[in-house]
């Protein structure tokens, strides 16, 4: 239907009251204009004759009566108007609910085609609104900051670590460059066991391990975040000895204390330390590091000191910082690296040439990798709801020219096009709100099932919801859809044939085949798109689940402990505590092996430490990379435990304890990278920084561990003996790694250990909480959650669309055969083969789906680069997944036309003739 066509099919005529008030004001127009003219004529200007003219009308008698008499005429005229006005409310209102009525009756009527249309857009619509509580809640919620559009992170970075984090010094310089950062705050994270104060209501009040933050006082300020209870820290808190005191956060708060206002002031212990609680933080507070995963439930004071020289290499903090107002992230990172350079020649030996500082805007910075996805996400499932629309209005359009007959007698009745158009549409969009609202329970449940999967990449996972803009969202898609495939059968009404004139099976016109076969061809060209993206992530996932990971994660028990520094105060207590422990642990029955070690893969993140070689000189400054590897502090029977495999050489020992002589393992990485040859076994290192320096021998090389993710390229590792660890430093400090994962491999399911594990630490010490306790291959399968529940939503739309696609084609094939009976019984009836017959009919079927699949194979060519962020080892024009994509469209579009083929191969012409 043209535009032109469509205004003229729902325009209004004008009213009489409109148009009297229109004569009104012509009428004194005219007055006005003839006045003006005749006093142009006599010399004035045109400003000034119209000036006078309304001057003179509006003080002469006559034309005032003029004047009034018109005036009452207007107001009479606008009265006129307000009551057709009204009228035209109240008309309107009683036609739409009459359409209405109307509509629901029609669909009453055919309850198979109510349901089929209402389930397939409850599918199309229900998949878009749980996405859209995903996009909303994941990118366009807001922070829960004061002002988030200048808060950026402060990374360091390195030429192979573009975002790393800060050493004290560091903290103060950046702190004290006032032009850039209006206020600044450096924080970081840590685990801390909780003991005693639950509320009378919590059963069973164990110790608990929980995450703290830790942050300088004025970090509260920086975000622009105020207590819910009590107040923030001071300043004289925040300082080396201050006073020991905390803020719980709100949802720490409500479970263990019972959300007790009284908690304000109350002493809590953590490391079996006495705190103080000086205020309660809002639930939807967040560290900017935390809004994926785990979140802290206590906030400590850092207690910086005055600056370190000597820890300047001692890169463990983070940092965030507010930008004054005005300036902009973009102008303030070139503020910084104009400062960067000033203070790379003044710590020359320090820092190389590629060091530098990233600011991330704290929004960017939450949403992480995952904005990609998101988009991938949205785009799938928008392809889906258009293969949908494409498939109602297509069963539609079938529908009117079924109703054609009962069309044409209200036309010939004198029933307008506009009228019979608002009653389509009206019948459409009952049908979309149906489909919304069976879509929006579909929503709820997704969105439940969402919020407790474990996503930990997937940031404020716990905001996601069905509320207000959800629901408005669900409801504008709704009419919207309903609209867009309502117009369909609109376009049709005015079409040339006269259906009182026409026989039962007469042929169908072109222009409404034409109509069909293009619906047809949109339906394939979306799913190609959507099968195509679906295909690719499959083939990307399949790589990233063979990657190995460097160990074996079957039967495997995981567990983090941590001793208290009060009452484990020396190095020496706490290599007692884990080798009591693990000696208990390897006498437990169904314990293959056992052991510990400071961070476990894909669990955590882990530092690297300098070292040197013995007899080769280390660069003098950091202008060329000395030798470095990630460190791991470990017991005997870790790397057994956890099949890490050993190349060379031998694993650690309980030999390697404190005052033998000092060893490391070296992975494959570290010794091909820093040893010529990769001839490491045998040689020496020495750790830099003061804290240790003894040489250890390297007395073995095992594999690779990809410690950060399946994705993630595999780095060079060393792993220290956790007796020997920091042995430089007096026992009575306690700088050994106290907090240490425990592996424990079983004979057969691991799973059944856990009671057994956790009653063996609480008789050992019930103040050391058995934290994390779940099996290793579940840490490696959350590491893989987001890109599974990628692909399997990507499968599971390009599957809906498929369906969708096979329902569409199979629907307007059988309609097609069906109005052609007896032209195909005609042509039977005059010797056409069967097979010819059967073949005719699948050509005709299988011309629109080819059309639909070359322009779904473009619209994918060009769609899919939108996923290059998302892909690992697949390329998003990858021919392999393409091919798979459109082979599986082909062959479920011949299936659905085979069978309507087959009925009209088998029509017989004698019945065709005779029902005609």
């Amino acid at each position: 239907m043209s535009p032109r066509r469509f205004r003229r099919l729902f325009r209004l005529p004008r009213t009489g009251a409109r148009r009297a008030r229109d004569e009104m004001d012509e009428e004194i127009r005219f007055h006005l204009e003839a006045r003006a003219a005749r006093l142009a004529e006599r010399g004035f200007s045109p400003e000034a004759a119209t000036a006078e003219a309304r001057r003179r009308f509006a003080g002469d008698a006559a034309a005032r009566d003029d004047g009034e008499l018109l005036a009452r005429r207007r107001a009479l005229a606008d009265s006129a108007v307000r009551r057709e006005d009204r009228m035209h409310r109240h008309d309107l209102l009683e036609t739409l609910s009459r359409d209405l009525r109307q509509a629901l009756r029609g669909l009453r009527r055919a309850p198979g085609f109510t349901l089929a249309v209402a389930v397939t857009l409850a599918l199309g619509i229900g998949a878009n609104t749980a996405v859209f509580s995903v996009v909303r809640a994941v990118l366009l919620r807001p922070l829960p900051y004061a002002d988030p559009a200048h808060l950026v992170v402060v990374w360091n970075h390195w030429p192979e670590s573009p975002r790393t984090w800060l050493s004290q010094p560091e903290a103060y310089d950046y702190a004290a460059h006032r032009t850039t950062f209006e206020r600044f705050a450096a924080f970081s994270d840590n685990a801390m066991n909780v003991t005693g104060g639950c509320a009378p209501e919590v059963v069973g009040c164990e110790a608990e391990r929980v995450r703290v933050g830790v942050a300088e006082a004025s970090l509260l300020d920086v975000l622009g975040v105020r207590p819910l209870l009590g107040r923030n820290f001071t300043r004289d808190e925040d300082v080396p000895n201050g006073a020991r005191v905390a803020l719980l956060h709100e949802d720490f708060w409500r479970r263990r204390y019972g959300a007790d206002p009284r908690i304000v002031g109350r002493t809590i212990r953590l490391d079996a330390t006495p705190v103080t609680v000086v205020g309660v933080l809002p639930s939807a507070f967040r560290l900017p590091l935390e809004f994926a995963g785990d979140h802290a439930q206590l906030l400590l004071p850092l207690r910086l000191g005055p600056p370190d020289e000597n820890e300047r290499g001692a890169h463990r903090l983070n940092a965030v910082a507010k930008l004054p107002p005005g300036l902009t992230p973009a102008a303030a990172q070139r503020r910084v690296d104009a400062f960067m350079a000033d203070l790379r020649r003044e710590h020359e030996h320090d820092y190389g040439p590629n060091f530098g500082v990233t600011l991330v805007p704290v929004a960017e910075q939450v949403r992480g990798d995952v904005r990609p996805l998101l988009l991938v996400l949205v785009g799938a499932v928008s392809f889906v709801l258009l293969v949908g629309c494409a498939n109602v209005a297509n069963l539609l359009v079938a529908r009117a020219e079924r109703r054609g007959r009962e069309v044409a007698v209200r036309r010939a009745l004198g029933a307008g096009r506009g009228r019979l158009a608002a009653q389509v549409l009206m019948e459409s969009v009952v049908l979309a709100l149906g489909g919304g609202a069976l879509g929006l329970l579909l929503a709820a449940w997704a969105t439940r099932a969402l919020a407790a999967a474990p996503l930990p990449q997937l940031p404020r996972l716990d905001r996601v919801a069905v509320d207000g803009p959800v629901l408005a969202y669900t409801l504008a898609v709704s009419l919207v859809t309903g609209l867009l495939f309502g117009l369909a059968p609109v376009a049709r009404l005015g079409a040339p044939n006269d259906p009182l004139r026409q026989g039962r099976g007469t042929t169908v016109g072109r222009p409404r085949a034409r109509l069909r076969q293009l619906l047809v061809a949109g339906q394939l060209a979306l799913a190609a798109v959507s099968l195509t993206g679906a295909a690719l992530m499959t083939r990307s996932f399949a790589r990233l689940t063979a990657v190995s990971p460097g160990f074996a994660p079957e039967h495997v028990l995981t567990l983090r402990l941590s001793p208290p520094a009060a009452k484990y105060g020396s190095s020496s207590a706490v290599r007692a505590f884990y080798a009591a422990l693990l000696e208990r642990v390897r006498a437990l029955p169904g314990v293959r092996s056992a052991g510990a070690v400071s961070a476990l893969p894909f669990d955590g993140s882990i530092g690297d430490w300098g070292f040197s070689i013995e007899g080769v000189a280390r660069p003098r400054s950091h202008r060329q990379p000395g030798p470095a590897a990630d460190f791991q502090a470990a017991t005997p029977g870790y790397i057994e435990a956890m099949r890490i495999p050993l190349l060379r050489g031998r694993t650690l020992t309980d030999a390697d304890r404190l005052g033998a002589p000092a060893v490391v393992v070296a992975s494959e990485s570290m010794a091909r990278r820093w040893f010529p040859g990769g001839d490491a076994l045998g040689r020496r290192i020495q750790l830099l920084g003061g804290a240790d320096s003894v040489w250890r021998t390297v007395v073995g090389i095992v594999g690779d561990v990809r410690h950060g993710g399946l994705a993630e390229p595999a780095h060079a590792t060393m792993y220290v003996p956790h007796a020997q660890a920091i042995a430089s430093l007096p026992d009575s400090i306690g700088a050994v790694p106290r907090s240490l994962s425990v592996v424990i491999r079983a004979v057969g399911d691991e799973e059944s250990l856990g009671s057994a594990v956790r009653a063996l630490v609480r008789r050992l010490d019930p103040d050391v909480p058995a934290a994390r306790v779940r099996p290793l291959a579940a840490v490696v399968s959350d590491s893989l959650a987001t890109s599974r529940l990628a692909t399997l939503l990507l499968l599971a739309f390009g599957a809906l669309a498929l369906v969708l696609c096979a329902v569409g084609v199979y629907g307007v094939m059988s309609y097609v055969v069906a109005q052609r009976v007896n032209e195909i019984g005609i042509r039977i009836a005059l010797g056409a083969p069967r097979g010819a017959v059967m073949r005719r009919v699948m050509w005709q079927g299988m011309r629109p789906v080819l059309v639909g699949l070359a322009a779904g194979a473009a619209l994918a060519w060009a769609g899919t680069r939108l996923m290059r962020g998302v892909l690992f080892q697949v390329s998003a024009t990858d021919p392999a997944s393409y091919a798979a994509a459109l082979l599986a469209l082909v062959a479920v579009a011949a299936l659905a036309n085979w069978r309507p083929a087959r009925r009209a191969a088998k029509v017989d012409p004698i019945v065709a003739l005779r029902a005609e």
